[in-house]
């Protein structure tokens, strides 16, 4: 056994003497003065407060903080506060906290909520907050007269759009609280709605060549803010109007024409057709679009999800590293990160074949992560991914982006979430109504993927925000 040396000893109780003389004399405290009008003065009466390394951080009771020594602090509102005092010190073992709560009794009540409002025809009301003498932590409580209300906590609310299911007379009703008890006040407005008859009606014609077919849009009753959705059942889709001719291979198609406005009318319909093709040349189509896994925060993983023919023979995957899968819905892993030519080549049951190529960053998240996964998905049930009309009748616009996004949907009720390149979800909600506004101005500039999803449909569109 080691002997331990006089020395060591002394050292080790001197250490021990040192820390303990540290921490007995460490503490945290504060006195304070009551002003006008909610005026507070803080005096910082911690020990020891002479080193440069040592911080304070108060936190006044009302979501507002300082990292002063001796702050000064104006309440919004009277009532009792929880201040909370946190002293720490980056070099020597000493932190300590002190709180007492300060009351506050000579605040006027200036609080006056109001806003402003825009009715549109189709019942989407937009409402633009305008309340004065509110504070930081002003909650707002909006009743819109139709049996449903929005909160807001920490004077977060600008502005808010709701949809009227039908024509009349609402009174809309915004309380503001400074203070929950002491300090609130209500401002009320009579909205009259007014929603025109819906006398929207799809329709198309349809001329058969062959393997070619063309679309004329019938439709009536069609506004100008109206967005029309055709799914042609080959395993393509088109917003507009006049659609292009499409072609297809032998075999039965279904065709439907979606019209949906929200803003004029705020109704829709459909049109379907369904024909034969018997005589159409052999020809292959093949599709995918890549997008990242934002779920697996422990690898890189992206997942593709490819559209099929239905008389599809053969599949090869080649990754663009000098390897190659066979099959629909194979996985391949990455050696390292970096830049690949994936190509996706389909043969059919008529002889043609085709190719299609995605050149693709499959990027790490960190510098710990060299290995990254592409797993081909199937986005229906079925194996053959065919197009949900639901998913594909949704419209995000507009992209690019500065401040705001719509997103109109066939939908009443959908998520959103919002995922950076990264795969870090930036925003994520739960919208009601056929169109919504999501606020992105917080968003720095850059690539983003939007996910709207709901009980049996799912949608993942890119945007650019400015």
């Amino acid at each position: 056994m080691k002997k331990i040396t006089s020395f060591k000893i002394i050292a080790m109780v001197f250490a021990c003497i040192f820390a303990t003389s540290v921490k007995s004399q460490c503490s945290a405290n504060f006195t304070y003065t009551v002003g006008a009008n909610g005026l507070v003065g803080f005096t910082n009466n911690s020990q020891p407060n002479v080193s440069p390394t040592i911080n304070y951080f108060w936190n006044f009771g009302d979501s507002q903080y300082s990292s002063q020594t001796n702050p000064t602090h104006t309440y919004g509102a009277n009532g009792s506060y929880l201040v909370i005092l946190h002293r720490s010190d980056s070099i020597q073992p000493c932190n300590a906290t002190y709180s007492t709560v300060v009351t506050i009794t000579n605040v006027a009540c200036n609080v006056n909520p109001g806003f402003n409002f825009t009715v549109n025809p189709s019942g989407l009301v937009t409402f633009v907050n305008n309340s004065t003498g509110t504070i930081p932590s002003t909650m707002y409580y909006l009743q819109y007269g139709d049996n449903s209300s929005s909160t807001f906590v920490n004077n977060s609310f600008g502005s808010i759009s709701h949809t009227y299911p039908n024509s009349g007379n609402y009174t809309a009703t915004l309380t503001a609280y400074n203070n929950s008890v002491t300090c609130f006040a209500s401002y009320t407005a009579n909205i009259n709605v007014t929603i025109p008859p819906c006398t929207l009606t799809a329709g198309f014609n349809f001329n058969v060549n062959n393997g070619t077919v063309s679309f004329t849009n019938t439709s009536t009753g069609v506004s100008p803010t109206a967005f029309q959705y055709w799914n042609f059942g080959n395993s393509t889709t088109f917003f507009g109007a006049n659609p292009p001719a499409q072609t297809y291979a032998n075999g039965v198609y279904t065709v439907t024409l979606h019209i949906n406005d929200s803003i004029t009318t705020n109704c829709s319909s459909a049109a379907t057709h369904t024909f034969a093709i018997t005589n159409a040349p052999c020809v292959a189509t093949a599709n995918f679009n890549l997008v990242k896994d934002s779920t697996n925060t422990s690898a890189i993983v992206w997942n593709a999800y490819p559209t099929y023919p239905s008389n599809v023979t053969s599949v090869v995957w080649n990754w663009g590293d000098n390897s190659s899968s066979t099959g629909l819905y194979p996985s391949h892993t990455y050696s390292a990160t970096g830049f690949y030519n994936i190509c996706l080549t389909v043969s059919v049951s008529c002889g043609s074949s085709t190719t299609t190529c995605i050149n693709q960053n499959i990027f790490k998240s960190n510098n710990s992560m060299q290995i990254a996964t592409v797993n081909v998905l199937s986005a229906s049930p079925t194996g053959i991914i065919k197009n949900n009309a639901l998913a594909a009748a949704i419209r995000l616009y507009p992209n690019p982006a500065k401040d705001a996004l719509t997103i109109e949907s066939d939908a009443a009720d959908f998520n959103i979430s919002i995922t950076d390149i990264y795969g870090k979800v930036v925003y994520s909600g739960v919208r009601t109504g056929v169109s919504s506004n999501v606020n992105i101005q917080n968003l720095n500039s850059g690539i983003y993927f939007v996910k709207i999803s709901g009980t049996d449909f799912s949608k993942t569109v890119k945007i650019i925000k400015d």
